[in-house]
């Protein structure tokens, strides 16, 4: 049991827990809300105590592994309709520690990559600024992600060509000023040109803001940015 607990990353996971009491009662099923290699917090039908002792077998998924390990029940925050707690690992074996910590940071990055991909459709007018010199040309944005945009206009580009690109978003309100590069165009049957733009320079904070904009588009709660840390009490 290391004394830095509270430092290991948590994520959002949901799988099945099967749960033992050390104290002999009877096993039930649980399943994961978060987890890192020093806790989880768990719902489950049956009851729990604090300072419970039980014994955890976890089943991992996306690589699918076992993991058996004692913890004990830290905090409940609900009872009803079913038990929401928290427990805190102990005694785990330092190699098992290290594959749940490479197991959530690589989780950690997939949820970040799948934030970053949401898209939100927009009709915006945007301005583009060749890094080439050439002169500056308005476009109309089709749809925004956290890592790019597509952008629709009359004026030609190749891919490969690098773009400063410019425009305000009204509800929510931010202003998205990035270098971005074309990736891939198509031309539209009346002649204009659609650009697939990835961001090469983007504002962290826009970028959390553009991922917190499509989320809430799309009706869902943005998880936290960037993970959060372990913090049982």
């Amino acid at each position: 049991m290391h004394e830095d607990r509270r430092k290991f990353l948590r994520v959002a996971a949901q799988f099945g827990v099967e749960v033992q009491p050390r104290s002999g009662g009877a096993p039930f099923a649980a399943h994961s809300v978060d987890i890192s290699a020093g806790g989880a917090k768990m719902i489950a039908d049956d009851p729990v105590a604090l300072n419970e002792e039980l014994r955890l077998e976890i089943r991992f998924e996306g690589p699918r592994f076992l993991v058996f390990v004692d913890a004990a029940v830290v905090r409940i925050e609900t009872s009803r309709p079913r038990w929401v707690f928290a427990v805190q690992f102990s005694g785990l074996d330092r190699y098992i520690e290290q594959r749940i910590v490479r197991w959530v940071f690589a989780e950690d990055r997939r949820a970040a990559e799948r934030r970053v991909a949401v898209r939100i459709p927009v009709n915006l007018l945007a301005w583009c600024r060749p890094a080439d010199g050439r002169a500056r040309f308005r476009a109309g944005t089709i749809d925004l992600a956290a890592d790019g945009a597509r952008i629709i206009t009359p004026t030609a580009c190749e891919v490969g060509d690098r773009l400063e690109l410019e425009f305000d978003v009204d509800e929510p309100a931010y202003h998205v000023a990035a270098v971005a590069e074309i990736v891939w165009r198509d031309q539209a049957r009346d002649g204009r040109w659609t650009y697939g733009m990835r961001f090469e320079q983007l504002d962290r904070a826009i970028q959390r803001q553009i991922v917190e904009h499509a989320l809430h588009a799309a009706g869902s709660r943005p998880p936290p940015f960037g993970g959060e840390r372990d913090t049982p009490e």
